[in-house]
């Protein structure tokens, strides 16, 4: 006598199911013809062997509940995902309808001022400086702003 091949039984009880009343009914005959040549019966094939846990309706029902809690929390999770996710799009948003600070032609027109600022500024402050002493010395402006001029960019050039 053949052992009892529970997978060849698993995959014909699961052909029960089918919408079809000819395959239902040869799904039970080839189930029934699988038993009578393992030589057991549908007790024995529905008994757990010995040293297995029997059924417990208690274990089933706190596995149940810890289930549908790791749901809820998933969900909950879930949620918080999404209201997060909507948070910061909406920051996005309102970050992209803010004016920039400023744009690059302003930055580089900044910078430019600012050099030349620097650059010339020393200048002037010489030459107003030189002027006003000029003026009381009796010379004429347009004189004194050359000669101050000419004193600075020869100062500050390279022999």
């Amino acid at each position: 006598m053949p052992a009892l091949d529970r997978d060849k039984l698993a995959k014909v009880l699961a052909m029960l199911g089918s919408h079809h009343d000819g395959e239902v009914a040869a799904a039970g005959r080839s189930a029934h013809i699988l038993l009578t040549d393992a030589g057991v019966t549908w007790t024995e094939v529905l008994t757990p062997p010995d040293g297995a846990d029997p059924f417990d309706r208690d274990k089933l029902a706190k596995a149940e509940a810890e289930n549908w809690r790791l749901v809820i929390e998933l969900a909950q999770r879930r949620l918080g995902i999404d209201n997060l996710i909507a948070k910061l799009q909406q920051e996005i948003r309102k970050l992209q309808r803010r004016k920039p600070f400023a744009s690059i032609k302003t930055l580089i027109g900044w910078a430019a001022m600012g050099l030349a600022v620097s650059f010339i500024g020393p200048m002037i402050w010489s030459v107003q400086s030189t002027h006003e002493t000029q003026v009381l010395r009796g010379a004429g402006a347009a004189d004194s702003i050359l000669t101050t001029v000419r004193r600075y960019l020869s100062s500050t050039t390279p022999p």
